[in-house]
């Protein structure tokens, strides 16, 4: 026995615009029998009947129109609150994309200066990709962390070698990803932080020197800074 639930649209949409019709008639006989302000109903019924004719009958640009009428205009309307539908009232805090309604509302926060922290975990599902900075019950004094001295340059013995001494970086973005007031963000966050950043394939701008942070030049497939104008390897 199939107890699959079905609908079908063409019986369902021949009663609708048979019931709007019937309607504006009963309206209409109310209103001329019974009182006066069954016409406030009368009118919009007429209006739809109207519509409803020019839709099935009179448009030729839309075929379920001409198919279904009144039903067909419900389903454009749906179809077109959809995505307020979904946001509000069905899509959980961790499903939009690409920023999910947990990330805007931190974001709104933060913008107006409130506290942005929530207790008792997370609505998010981390896993292993992510770097985690987790606390810890017995943290170690600072003569017990060991180094995270790396050296770029150590097996060439060069003299130019340079010392990554924290295991974090700002990693690629591009300046005309960011702009001008992002890069000097991230770049006096970096110098705070003792990091690195990289400045990512748009060139080698003045404002990520600006804040004295170590820099790693990118050079890109494009040559951005490092090219002539006819785009020949400088």
């Amino acid at each position: 026995m199939n107890n699959t639930l079905t609908v079908n649209l063409e019986n369902l949409s021949r009663t609708a615009n048979i019931a709007i019709v019937l309607l504006f008639v009963l309206f209409g006989l109310m209103g001329h029998f019974v009182s006066f302000f069954f016409h406030f109903l009368t009118i919009p019924f007429f209006l739809l009947v109207v519509l409803n004719l020019y839709w099935r009958y009179g448009q030729t640009t839309h075929t379920l129109l001409a198919n279904f009428g009144f039903l067909a205009q419900v389903r454009y309307l749906l179809e077109s609150i959809g995505p307020e539908l979904r946001q509000y009232l069905f899509a959980s805090d961790i499903e939009e994309r690409p920023f999910n309604r947990i990330e805007r509302a931190e974001v709104y926060r933060k913008s107006k200066g409130i506290d942005s922290l929530s207790a008792f975990g997370s609505l998010l599902e981390y896993g292993r990709d992510e770097i985690k900075l987790l606390h810890s019950f017995y943290p170690l004094n600072h003569d017990q962390i060991g180094s995270c001295d790396f050296v770029v340059g150590s097996a060439r013995n060069l003299k130019t070698a340079y010392h990554i001494r924290k295991p974090i970086m700002i990693s690629a973005m591009s300046y005309g990803a960011l702009g001008q007031n992002a890069v000097r963000a991230l770049a006096r966050g970096a110098k705070l932080a003792g990091a690195i950043m990289n400045t990512g394939e748009g060139g080698y701008p003045k404002y990520h020197l600006m804040e004295g942070c170590d820099l790693i030049f990118q050079m890109g497939t494009a040559k951005f800074g490092v090219r002539t104008e006819d785009g020949v390897l400088d």
